[in-house]
């Protein structure tokens, strides 16, 4: 589900012509979501680094809520990079 909810926060360096997901840190798997359960994403930009000219490595802080509940689903922190012409 966090790719579907990445299409709605994307941020996209100017010029891009590639992006790769490097994985996650930090991840937490809090409660469980049930059946017919409702969610929702957050997520924060941590930082953007420029590795070198046109490489950007992204950090970014992502929890997914439960509609009604008191804890999140997942809190992780999803690292990227991307590159730029």
């Amino acid at each position: 589900m966090l790719s579907y909810f990445s299409e709605s926060y994307n941020l996209l360096i100017e010029g891009i012509y590639m992006g790769v997901n490097k994985g996650f840190d930090k991840v937490r798997f809090v409660a469980p979501v049930r059946v017919g359960s409702k969610i929702r994403c957050h997520a924060t930009v941590q930082e953007i680094i420029e590795k070198r000219p046109g490489q950007y490595d992204f950090k970014v802080e992502v929890s997914v809520e439960i509609e009604g509940g008191d804890k999140p689903a997942l809190v992780a922190e999803w690292l990227s990079v991307q590159m730029a012409s």
